[in-house]
């Protein structure tokens, strides 16, 4: 007896992350990945004949930031560059994704918090979206013919500490 459906994701990759020390404040990070996320998703239709799809989408993907600090500042600028786009739909388009982020402390050991990013994913599920709480999320790969899906996030928070053991995150 098969599942009505099912789905699973096994990814096997290499992550290479360097971190550089420029003064007392200052970070620069630069980072270097490539996955190999194979995809499986079965289903046995409303007619009782079983459909499978596997999928692998190699991913390459390289990042950059620089952390700083002056005054009550503190900062992040940064880049994430998916080159799966560029060997899978022959596209530059959106390679390069921005990221920043700034906070400041105003009161005590309190920050207020503010960032952004863009980011691009190359799979989407095939879940029913209407389901409050859904039974079954199946994940595939973006067909080469479609864009993949991009997002712009802001996140805006404050942070803080409440005693020497508690610390509280908003955003």
């Amino acid at each position: 007896d098969l599942p009505p459906t099912s789905t699973s994701i096994e990814d096997k990759g290499l992550r290479v992350k360097t971190t550089t020390y420029v003064g007392d404040d200052n970070v620069i990070q630069l980072g270097f990945e490539s996955g190999f996320p194979a995809l499986e998703y079965r289903l046995l239709n409303t007619i009782g004949f079983p459909l499978t799809v596997k999928e692998t989408l190699p991913g390459i993907s390289l990042w950059g930031e620089y952390q700083g600090k002056t005054g009550d500042f503190q900062f992040i600028a940064g880049f994430h560059s998916d080159l799966t786009d560029l060997h899978h739909r022959g596209s530059l388009s959106g390679i390069l994704q921005p990221r920043i982020g700034l906070s400041y402390l105003y009161a005590g050991n309190w920050r207020l918090k503010a960032s952004y990013a863009s980011v691009r994913q190359n799979y989407m599920t095939v879940s029913n979206e209407d389901d409050v709480i859904p039974a079954f999320e199946g994940w595939i790969t973006i067909p080469a013919r479609q864009p993949a899906q991009t997002a712009d996030h802001y996140a805006f928070g404050v942070e803080g500490n409440i005693s020497e053991n508690v610390s509280v995150t908003t955003e």
